[in-house]
């Protein structure tokens, strides 16, 4: 019975440990997300035209230039695969939020100081897109996509313990 202890204590520590490390070698994702509300009346399809003209290449453009963060980057990124990669990072959807016409933006980067100032970037052009005045019913907040450090730990533990228990269990069957 103490040496089942001994492997079941080895083979979970050794399963947080993997899992401390997973959660430390795991690239951190940052999405930043917020809701706008519309104060008039704004159709849907002049939302969709605002989202689009807001996320198009012509329209970025200039925000790369502008962006401290970006700027540097051009020295050695290519403008049009910076605005490729913010239309993919980011996303303007036109829903309704507090019972009027609106539109959630997100925003996902490794940076996350980058995510909260694309977001509001975007929030912001997409109401002068739309010509719009706009209340933000959702502030602008960063979370992590995936799972946290202390999940990899917490799963690598429970990994550890079912190999230990599926260690001892068929030992005892063939001892």
């Amino acid at each position: 019975m103490r040496v089942h202890l001994k492997t079941a204590a080895i083979l979970t520590a050794t399963g947080a440990l993997a899992g401390f490390v997973t959660g430390q070698l795991l690239p951190r994702r940052y999405i930043s997300r917020t809701a706008v509300a519309f104060t008039e009346n704004v159709s849907t399809d002049r939302c969709i035209y605002a989202a689009a003209q807001t996320l198009s290449a012509a329209a970025l453009k200039p925000i790369v230039v502008q962006n401290a963060y970006y700027r540097t980057e051009l020295d050695f990124t290519p403008e049009e695969e910076i605005v490729e990669r913010i239309q993919q990072n980011g996303s303007i959807r036109c829903v309704p939020v507090g019972g009027q016409n609106g539109f959630r933006v997100e925003f996902a980067d490794a940076d996350r100081y980058l995510t909260l100032e694309m977001a509001r970037v975007l929030v912001e052009e997409t109401g002068k897109n739309a010509n719009a005045a706009m209340k933000v019913v959702d502030p602008i907040h960063a979370g992590t996509s995936g799972p946290g450090r202390a999940q990899c730990v917490l799963i690598g533990m429970a990994g550890g313990l079912t190999l230990a228990l599926l260690v001892i269990a068929l030992g005892s069957r063939h001892g």
